[in-house]
């Protein structure tokens, strides 16, 4: 028969062995969220974001990868309370970062997260961004067409070029362009 004191010990054991195994896991991964995604953009002509999470914030980069992350004041790890994924068809990337619907979330827990794009400097045939609740930033990416709409909040478009569509159904629109051509 184990005595108490043979008992607590062995508890005291496993519970370091624990320990170990969450600060292992917090240092190689745990910490590193899989709310970052990346993919080729050597095909990609047509550029597709939609949330319903938080600002969306568009910049190019001088990589060949589109990449994605939800960045933000994580008190719970993104990925518990986000969706992110990012499928190419057709020369399309289509881009969505989506809230988990769970049991209790009947309020959106999404203010302070932002949704950085980060796409190759190159010509895009269309740029399509579309958010619930959210401020667009879109900062120097060249497509021939885009589509930016928010139903709440701001749009930033600044020294973007083409055909530019901007809707907000309450909020301020800021359009700066490269050059006007035929309005």
């Amino acid at each position: 028969k184990m005595s108490l004191n043979q008992i607590m010990r062995i508890a005291v054991v496993l519970i370091g062995i624990i320990i170990v195994i969450k600060f292992l896991l917090f240092l190689f991964g745990g910490s590193q969220d899989e709310l970052s995604k990346s993919i080729a953009a050597d095909h990609i002509v047509n550029v597709n974001v939609s949330t319903d999470i938080g600002d969306i914030q568009i910049a190019p980069h001088d990589g060949h990868d589109i990449r994605v992350q939800i960045e933000g004041k994580a008190t719970k790890k993104p990925s518990k309370k986000f969706k992110l994924s990012l499928k190419e068809k057709n020369g399309e990337v289509i881009i969505k970062a989506k809230t988990k619907s769970g049991f209790f979330s009947f309020r959106k827990l999404s203010d302070g997260y932002t949704i950085l794009v980060e796409l190759p400097t190159k010509q895009y045939e269309r740029l399509l961004v579309h958010a619930d609740v959210a401020n667009i930033y879109v900062d120097s990416i060249y497509a021939n067409e885009s589509q930016t709409t928010t139903n709440v909040g701001n749009i930033n478009l600044i020294g973007i070029g083409g055909v530019v569509n901007a809707g907000a159904e309450v909020g301020d629109i800021t359009i700066s362009l490269q050059s006007i051509t035929n309005n």
